[in-house]
């Protein structure tokens, strides 16, 4: 039996997109698994209640780093699991402080984006690129979200020849959530956005719209703590919209499910992404989609997603008002959104994460043999 440890740290922010990522790709791998491999899960001791524990192990991270403070300094920075011997080790995620310290062990890196590449200046760049770098030497092999993704990694790193495979996130419609509706919000029509309010996400370019799409309101959830979500509550104030924007901050399940089931639409203006969780999850629902032509999100919108090429506000009411007329014309648009997002699940992601195991670890014997 091959023993497959799988890096789940980011379970610690559950609602963010790496934390729904940890969560659905370490369900839908329990899912897929066949009996000739075992799991154990590196996560927040507090999350092995997520998973069921017949079919799982569990190794937990503040163990880990308790055991780091009494090694060197070096290892300070770089927390290593000593206790066990694993045949693949999977770093879910590029900026993971995890990995096994028998550098025999094979890793599987994942890579969820490249976004220094577009916030920081060159120095900053070429310190991201370094350390990254130094993580695709250790792989045995690297996947990316996206192709975007993919195509960067090629094209600003050195694979030395490694696997690049792309494996698509899957969709999560939180279907399976008893929905709730938001004690703020209002009566009538809203648009919805979700992501963490960072500059990056570009949520101050909604309000533009806003006051060019009358009688609606617009929520904005997600975690606000970055100066950035100060910001755009004082611009809603200044441009008189304070009543008509809400930013509730971080959302559970069923108060999310319930808002893109009944938003108008959803809007995604980011400049940057690796894949764009949010606009999967909405389309799964039928909803129509508002998002930036930018970096990854045309190849998960696809052809049926509405665009903004800028963020003129009269360009983005434009493209609101003439996609929404769209929608509401063909009665059959909703479905084929739902179509579109049904390519995208976390079982094919996970069956696809699970052959790249197999053919990591077929190498693995092969060298051994020989």
């Amino acid at each position: 039996m091959s023993h497959v440890a799988v890096d789940l740290e980011k379970l610690k922010t559950l609602h963010g997109g790496l934390g729904q990522f940890s969560l659905h790709l370490g369900r839908a791998l329990l899912e897929v698994a066949a009996p000739d491999v075992r799991f154990t899960y590196l996560l927040p001791p507090e999350r092995a209640p997520l998973f069921p524990r017949e079919l799982v192990d569990f190794e937990f991270t503040h163990d880990w780093q308790r055991e780091a403070i009494l090694r060197p300094l070096r290892s300070l920075l770089l927390p290593f699991v000593r206790r066990r011997k694993f045949d693949l080790w999977h770093i879910t995620h590029q900026h993971s402080n995890f990995a096994p310290l028998d550098s025999q062990t094979p890793v599987l890196l994942t890579i969820h984006d490249l976004n220094f590449l577009r916030e920081h200046d060159n120095a900053r760049q070429a310190k991201e690129l370094s350390k990254l770098q130094a993580k695709i030497d250790r792989a045995a092999a690297v996947t990316t979200v996206s192709q975007f993704v993919a195509d960067e990694v090629s094209a600003k790193l050195d694979l030395r020849g490694k696997p690049l495979h792309v494996i698509h996130n899957g969709a999560n419609s939180g279907s399976h959530h008893k929905p709730q509706r938001p004690p703020y919000l209002p009566q009538g029509p809203f648009l919805f956005a979700l992501g963490d309010v960072l500059p990056r996400k570009n949520f101050h370019a909604l309000l533009g719209l806003l006051q060019r799409v009358s009688g609606r309101t617009l929520v904005i959830a997600g975690d606000k703590q970055h100066a950035y979500a100060r910001h755009l509550a004082d611009q809603a104030r200044e441009l008189g919209l304070a009543e008509r924007v809400f930013l509730p901050g971080t959302i559970g399940d069923s108060e999310r499910c319930w808002l893109y089931q009944h938003c108008e639409a959803f809007l995604f203006p980011s400049k940057t992404e690796g894949f764009g969780l949010p606009v999967m999850e909405a389309l799964s629902l039928g909803r129509p989609v508002f998002i930036s032509h930018a970096t990854s999100l045309p190849e998960v919108g696809g052809p049926l997603a509405f665009y903004w090429e800028q963020y003129d506000p009269a360009h983005m009411a434009q493209v609101f008002h003439d996609g929404m007329a769209l929608y509401y014309s063909d009665p059959d648009y909703s479905h084929k959104l739902r179509q579109h997002a049904a390519q995208f699940t976390w079982q094919r992601a996970a069956r696809a994460y699970l052959a790249a195991y197999r053919e990591i670890l077929g190498a693995s014997e092969v060298r051994r043999a020989a």
